[in-house]
C-alpha cells in the first residue's frame, strides 16, 4: 500500500471508524470522504425527525459503513441496519468498524453483505420489509435506480445521492440526455436545475413499477446532491395526475425563466429549442412540517453552526416554488454595480413580496416576484 494511503481513525458524532486516508478519489482502496459530513449529519437529523417507530435501514453502497453505524448508534428508532458493499476491502473494513463500535451497538441488529447492490436490493426485499433504502454511489445513481424502484415497498423512504453535478447542471448536454433523458444546458439555474433532474430520474424509474414519490427533503452541498423521498403505490390515474402537476419543462431566457407544466405545455412562437430544458421535476422540494422538524433537531447540536445550508433552507421552505433569480446577472443587465442581496430581499419584502436566499446559489433570490418587479426595484437603488 502506498505510504500516502494509510488506515486512520475518524470520529463523527458517536461513531468511530477506520478509513483509508489519501486523496479523496475512486482510487482509494475503500472510498470515504471526511468532508462529506453535512450529508451524514442531515441523514441523522432526517431519521430523528421522520421515524416514530423502529425502522430497518439498508445502505446498499456503504463504503466504510459510517452512515449505517451512525444511525444505529445515534438514532434510537434505528433497530436494524443492513450494510453492503461489493468491494471486498470495504466488506472487511465494515466488519472492523462494527467491531470498534460494538459497545454502542448492544440490542441492535447488524447484517453485512459483500454483494452487487442491484442483486442485494432485490434479494433482501423479498425476505423482509425495508423501511429505508439509501443509494449513495460515486458518480451517477442511474445504474441502481431500476433495481431499487422495482424492489422498494410502498411507504418506504428512498434517499439518493448523485455526484455527477457537472452532467446534471447541463455542462455536458449530450451526457445529460444520454444518462438522464433530459435536454438541457448550463444556465444560472445550475444546481436547482440539477437536483430537479435527479428527482425526475428517481420518479421516472418508480413510475415503471406503478409507484411515485412524495419529495420530503433535498439539498445541494459542494460536489453532490441528496434527495429524500417517500415511495407510494397508486393506480395509473393518480400517476397521470401526478405527472401533470409535477413534471414539466423550464424556459430559460434573458436571466429569467418560465415554468411549463406537462399538462399545459405549449411551445410559444419565437421560442427556440435552446431555451426549453427538461423534462424535469417541477413540484415542491420540501415537506414543510418535516423540514422544520429537521432544522429544530439540528439546532440542538453544535454541528448546526457548520451547516450553513440548513439556515438558508429554513427560509426556502416558505417559498417552495421552482427556481430563483441571480442578483449579479440582473445587476449586470442594468449596468449597476453589485448590490447587497440582504438589501434587495428587504426591499422586496417591504413591497409586499416574499423573498429569501437560496442554498442553491450564493447570489440567488427565491421570490414570488417576477423579473420585471425585481428590475424596477433595483432601479431605485
Amino acid at each position: 500500500m502506498s505510504k500516502s494511503i494509510e488506515l486512520k481513525e475518524f470520529l463523527e458524532g458517536n461513531t468511530k471508524i477506520y478509513y483509508y486516508s489519501g486523496k479523496v478519489s475512486k482510487s482509494l482502496p475503500v472510498f470515504f470522504n471526511p468532508n462529506k459530513f453535512v450529508e451524514r449529519w442531515i441523514t441523522v437529523f432526517f431519521a430523528k425527525a421522520y421515524f416514530e417507530k423502529e425502522f430497518v435501514f439498508l445502505d446498499a453502497l456503504a463504503g466504510t459503513g459510517i452512515k449505517a453505524l451512525r444511525l444505529l448508534t445515534e438514532v434510537n428508532k434505528c433497530n436494524k441496519a443492513i450494510i453492503n458493499d461489493i468491494n471486498k476491502k470495504a466488506f472487511e473494513l465494515i466488519k472492523k468498524n462494527i467491531k470498534i463500535n460494538k459497545d454502542k451497538l448492544k440490542n441492535k441488529i447488524v447484517e453485512i453483505y459483500n454483494k452487487d447492490a442491484n442483486i442485494l436490493v432485490r434479494e433482501i426485499t423479498k425476505k423482509e420489509k425495508i423501511d429505508w433504502i439509501d443509494i449513495d454511489p460515486f458518480g451517477s445513481p442511474i445504474p441502481f435506480l431500476d433495481s431499487v424502484s422495482s424492489a422498494i415497498a410502498s411507504e418506504s423512504i428512498l434517499s439518493v445521492t448523485a455526484t455527477d453535478c457537472g452532467v446534471l447542471i447541463g455542462k455536458y448536454p449530450k451526457k445529460l440526455y444520454a444518462r438522464y433523458g433530459i435536454i438541457g444546458q448550463k444556465s444560472f439555474l445550475a444546481h436547482e436545475f440539477g437536483i430537479r433532474c435527479l428527482l425526475k430520474a428517481v420518479l421516472e424509474n418508480l413510475m415503471r413499477y406503478e409507484k411515485f414519490m412524495r419529495v420530503l427533503f433535498v439539498f445541494h452541498d459542494k460536489h453532490y446532491y441528496k434527495v429524500f423521498v417517500k415511495v407510494e403505490r397508486r393506480g395509473w390515474k393518480d400517476i397521470y395526475s401526478y405527472i401533470d402537476k409535477n413534471l414539466g419543462f423550464v424556459k430559460v431566457y434573458n436571466n429569467d425563466f418560465e415554468i411549463l407544466p406537462f399538462e399545459e405545455i405549449q411551445i410559444r412562437e419565437g421560442t427556440t429549442l435552446k431555451e426549453i430544458m427538461g423534462p424535469i421535476y417541477i413540484g415542491p422540494l420540501f415537506d414543510k412540517h418535516l423540514a422544520k422538524k429537521i432544522i429544530t433537531i439540528a439546532k440542538k447540536d453544535e454541528i448546526y453552526k457548520k451547516i450553513q445550508i440548513l439556515k438558508n433552507i429554513e427560509d426556502e421552505i416558505n417559498i417552495d416554488t421552482p427556481f430563483f433569480f441571480n442578483l449579479d446577472l440582473l445587476s449586470k443587465e442594468l449596468k449597476k454595480s453589485s448590490v447587497s442581496i440582504k438589501k434587495v430581499i428587504e426591499l422586496l419584502r417591504n413591497n409586499g413580496f416574499m423573498a429569501c436566499r437560496t442554498h442553491f446559489d450564493k447570489k440567488g433570490i427565491k421570490t414570488n416576484a417576477k423579473k420585471k418587479d425585481i428590475v424596477e426595484l433595483l432601479k431605485t437603488l
